[in-house]
């Protein structure tokens, strides 16, 4: 799939940030998670997610976490990873950056120890951003090497005139 932020996200990559996801959904215990790009748009969410306007909430966590990143930077104290914590009376809800391309929201109970919870998040967030980065080394690694072979084929041709008629050729005869 492609986001409105240019990230593309393959089928396999899809699978393991849902099964990373899925993970930290268990053993946090959390009782809703939500992945998002950057600009806000949703790409995954697990756990009790009926209650909420997912693209709404996806908005307002993209421009919390950059609102955010951006005072820190003001200050001085611009971090690879940040987290965020919101406590409340019946739930505690952690917003952190996965990577430079992800935003990840974690509602858990009030009875989850802070620290414990903090601690697999910033895990989880590494590993997402992580998994990213390594797709993206694939995709930019797969687009080299098609454009590799379209280089070489040009070069190789021994007459530029005949490769444009052979083209023109195929495109006027279907």
């Amino acid at each position: 799939m492609r986001l409105r932020s240019g990230i593309i996200i393959n089928t396999v990559e899809k699978t393991e940030l849902d099964t990373e996801l899925k993970a930290l959904l268990e053993k946090a215990p959390a009782k809703f998670i939500l992945l998002t790009d950057v600009s806000g748009q949703v790409i995954t969410a697990c756990g009790s997610q009926n209650q909420f306007d997912l693209i709404s909430l996806g908005s307002i966590l993209a421009g919390g976490l950059s609102a955010s990143q951006e005072v820190a930077r003001m200050l001085g104290d611009d971090q690879e990873y940040q987290i965020i914590l919101h406590e409340g009376s019946k739930a505690n809800t952690f917003m952190s950056n996965a990577g430079p391309d992800f935003a990840l929201l974690v509602q858990l109970d009030t009875s989850v120890p802070l620290g414990w919870a903090r601690v697999l998040i910033l895990e989880t967030a590494k590993k997402v951003g992580g998994l990213h980065m390594s797709h993206a080394d694939d995709d930019d690694q797969a687009d080299t090497k098609e454009d590799q072979q379209k280089l070489s084929d040009f070069k190789n041709a021994n007459d530029l005139t005949d490769k444009i008629g052979d083209s023109l050729d195929s495109l006027w005869n279907g």
